[in-house]
């Protein structure tokens, strides 16, 4: 989806008409010096007029690709991308919580309905994804341990179920004492909201994640309620995707 948006935002309406032999280096990096510029779209101009060095970087490599493949199929002699130069950057300080701080958040949501669920982001690493996609069949509370199988992801304006995001995704890992009573504190806060709902309880596929009627969570109304959290309880901005590397 992220793909498909660069190619409709900026390369059709600048490039698109270009004919694939006459593009070549300078015209690659013309489109890219405009892009940083003048390149975001009517809608997001608010945030300035020119493209993050990173956005450019990310359509450079959806080019790269796409005409490695024009090369193969033999509808080019050679890549554009090869002679272009894209911009340089660096990536942006990762931002994190002490230890400390950790203890304080956790401290924080202690009362929280999903105080077992924002337990486990915080001490296992997990991604957003994969504890939204979290089933109960694969968790063992009595092991003390989670085995990672699937993922809920956001992609545009969908929401669906996917495999965690490399090989290495499916993976058990051994979860800490107070999380494993935390999350049982939870499961048994689920099951009551499960029967006061009755039959119009949502979730038909045991999530460890839900609403009080049973529906998942939206992944972005997750890590904005997370965001919440910590601004009530005092502590440094991060965004959810840090809880892990504060992990």
């Amino acid at each position: 989806a992220s793909y498909e948006q660069l190619i409709r935002n900026y390369v059709l309406p600048t490039i698109g008409g270009v004919r694939l032999q006459s593009l070549d280096g300078s015209t690659l990096n013309r489109l890219y010096g405009e892009l940083l510029t003048t390149g975001r779209t009517a809608a997001r101009r608010n945030a300035g007029a020119g493209l993050s060095a990173k956005t450019v970087r990310n359509l450079h490599g959806v080019l790269t690709r796409a005409f490695r493949d024009g090369v193969r199929w033999g509808h080019l002699q050679r890549n554009p991308c090869d002679a272009a130069d894209p911009p340089k950057g660096t990536s942006p300080e990762m931002k994190v919580w002490t230890a400390d701080e950790l203890r304080t958040f956790s401290a924080s949501v202690a009362s929280h309905r999903w105080a077992g669920v924002w337990s486990l982001m915080a001490t296992t690493g997990m991604r957003r994804g994969e504890v939204l996609g979290l089933r109960w069949s694969d968790v063992d509370l009595d092991a003390a341990t989670v085995t990672i199988r699937s993922t809920r992801i956001r992609y545009g304006t969908t929401i669906a179920t996917s495999t965690p995001k490399t090989a290495r995704g499916n993976r058990t890992i051994a979860i800490g004492p107070a999380t494993a009573a935390a999350l049982r504190a939870w499961k048994r806060q689920q099951n009551a909201d499960h029967l006061l709902a009755g039959a119009s309880w949502a979730d038909r596929g045991s999530l460890v994640v839900t609403n009080v009627d049973g529906s998942p969570p939206n992944p972005e109304a997750f890590s904005n309620l997370f965001v919440d959290l910590a601004k009530r309880a005092g502590l440094p901005p991060i965004r959810l995707h840090d809880l892990r590397h504060s992990y």
